[in-house]
């Protein structure tokens, strides 16, 4: 049986893989080959519509989540690593949500004279 703690752990942690699934950049071009075999059906089209509702992505991530902590927990508890992890970022996501506005640093306004380049060129030239 889960304990409180592995329940809050869980749920956050499928929250923040499911935010990173459904609407992070990184996953972006598996979302865009997902949409392109919608129409194909079968278990492509199934991932493509999973990958599409963040509702019934929920769902299969917390399964996903449970299962293998309950199938591994019986020989260590490195199965919550993992769920610590994604648990501390959506945490730490939902620390900045709540205070975005209180909490940002203030935006450095440079003087128009300091040219800001990205570091490829050698100002030594």
């Amino acid at each position: 049986m889960m304990n409180v703690f592995e329940l809050l752990l869980t749920g956050l942690a499928t929250w923040q893989i499911v935010e990173v699934l459904h609407h992070a950049d990184i996953t972006l071009s598996l979302r865009i080959r997902a949409s392109e075999s919608a129409s194909l059906g079968g278990l492509r089209g199934f991932f493509s519509k999973l990958l599409s509702c963040p509702f019934c992505l929920s769902h299969w991530v917390a399964g996903a989540l449970v299962v293998c902590l309950f199938l591994f927990k019986p020989v260590t508890s490195l199965p919550l690593a993992p769920l610590c992890v994604f648990a501390a970022a959506k945490l730490a996501n939902l620390g900045n949500d709540l205070t975005y506005d209180s909490c940002r640093s203030p935006k450095v306004d440079l003087p128009n004279d300091i040219e800001v380049t990205d570091g490829t060129e050698d100002p030594h030239l």
